[in-house]
């Protein structure tokens, strides 16, 4: 009894250790990279094709050729606007920033601002930079003329994870509060689209410093020629070429080499970076067709890291080898495939190392427990099959195979010594004994008694 209260305490330390454990690992920097692995694993496997209506018009290096070196005068980006109004572009995004006025010409941001209001679906991009102050964060914003006749601002701000990797944006974001959308998200505003991913600030999202809402993952779609791209030069000479923008959503930024944003992301080739107009197109893709993934509430992922975590340590604790090695292999499954389905039916992350990574720690403990469990178990089965070997099942006097054992060894050393010995048998079952009269229950408490009387009477050697 007292070994099964031990092994009940152990085992209860050894599932409260892990649940601790996980606890304390969710929030792991180390685990964290593990989790994004596995995350581009899953998420690759629901892979979808970017949407056909979106298109990039690229400042390549093709067009810097036929027109000329970075940056080109407004006035060619005024008729660059004029010529996807001419050819109804449904929502038109500049990925360009234009915080300084042209200083050559003068003309030239007048003549872009009013191609800006007789465009009316043109969106301009804010990004974060650095401030006066140390350590401050700023607003880059297009020139004020430019703003004003724009049909709305978005932020291109995106996060960088720890390996690295651009994976995901936020629908909102700004100085002190967010209150610009990101820049794919109002592209499709203005384009007459409200995505279901869309959310609003709430008010527990003011701060200091760049405020972010609303973290979402991009849905990459791998194939290098996923993204539609014309260049600005056959645009601008191809009235053919120029409508394929016909109602189609149209991003506007540069993919020459050494020209603009770059970032890397689960999706790059041979470590090719990816240009920003072409992330956001992948973004704008991803809000038009809905179910982007976002991450599981801080809560929820807490209780459901434990939760997971106390039914693989349960698991675990209940089984001894080699069935326990099978059972932590397909309890770790079970822990990804949940959260695959999760993402998959949910649009929910859960990230599945924190745990994982206690019940894989706590195995070798475990394993050598009900290891040593099992041999303790073992030596007392022994010790009870002796004891039941040479004893009476009911009086638990010694039987005849004992007495016949203790009569050797008296015989044994009573050869010299000539001492005497004697053996007394009573039959108390015999047919007309009432032993043999009595029911079965009554005969056993019989041979108690006289079992009781009998180790009273004589020594126990």
């Amino acid at each position: 009894m007292e070994h099964v209260v031990g092994d009940r305490i152990i085992r209860a330390i050894l599932v409260a250790a892990v649940v601790i454990a996980a606890l304390a690992l969710d929030q792991s920097a180390t685990l964290r990279r593990v989790d994004t692995l596995l995350f581009d694993v899953v998420h690759q496997l629901r892979e979808k094709p970017t949407s056909p209506q979106v298109l990039v018009v690229a400042v390549d290096d093709a067009s810097l050729q036929h027109l000329g070196r970075w940056p080109w005068s407004r006035q060619l980006q005024a008729d660059l606007l004029d010529r996807l109004t001419q050819h109804q572009a449904r929502a038109v995004g500049l990925d360009i920033l234009f915080a300084e006025p042209q200083l050559d010409d003068s003309a030239a941001d007048l003549a872009l601002a009013a191609a800006l209001r007789r465009n009316a679906h043109t969106v301009l991009a804010v990004a974060p930079g650095r401030s006066a102050e140390p350590g401050l964060i700023s607003e880059i914003l297009p020139l004020p003329r430019l703003a004003s006749a724009a049909a709305a601002l978005g932020h291109v701000d995106i996060e960088i994870d720890a390996d690295g990797l651009c994976r995901s944006f936020y629908t909102h974001a700004g100085v002190a509060t967010p209150h610009w959308r990101a820049f794919a998200l109002a592209v499709l505003e203005v384009g007459g689209v409200t995505p279901a991913d869309a959310g609003v600030p709430g008010p527990g999202t003011t701060g200091e410093g760049w405020r972010r809402y609303g973290r979402y993952y991009i849905p990459f779609d791998r194939d290098p020629a996923a993204v539609e791209q014309i260049p600005v030069y056959r645009l601008l000479n191809d009235p053919a070429v120029a409508e394929r923008v016909r109602d189609r959503f149209v991003l506007v930024g540069s993919t020459a080499a050494g020209l603009g944003d770059v970032v890397s992301t689960p999706a790059s080739f041979d470590r090719e970076r990816m240009p920003g107009v072409v992330l956001n197109a992948h973004i704008l893709s991803g809000l038009l067709q809905g179910g982007l993934v976002r991450d599981l509430a801080a809560p929820r992922q807490m209780l459901l890291t434990m939760l997971l975590a106390a039914i693989g340590a349960v698991v675990m604790v209940s089984t001894g080898f080699p069935l326990a090695v099978l059972l932590l292999f397909a309890t770790v499954l079970a822990i990804v495939g949940f959260s695959a389905m999760l993402l998959a039916l949910g649009h929910l992350w859960f990230a599945p190392a924190a745990a994982i990574a206690p019940l894989v720690a706590a195995f070798p403990l475990s394993g050598m427990w009900s290891l040593l469990r099992e041999r303790r178990i073992n030596a007392s089965l022994t010790v009870r099959m002796q004891h039941q070997t040479l004893h009476h099942a009911t009086t638990d006097l010694p039987n005849h195979y004992m007495l016949e054992q203790r009569l050797r060894e008296l015989d044994s050393r009573n050869r010299s010594g000539l001492r005497a010995a004697a053996l007394m048998i009573f039959h108390i079952n015999w047919s007309e004994s009432i032993g043999g009269l009595m029911a079965r229950r009554a005969g056993d408490e019989l041979l108690r008694a006289i079992a009781a009387r009998l180790r009273g009477a004589v020594r126990s050697d």
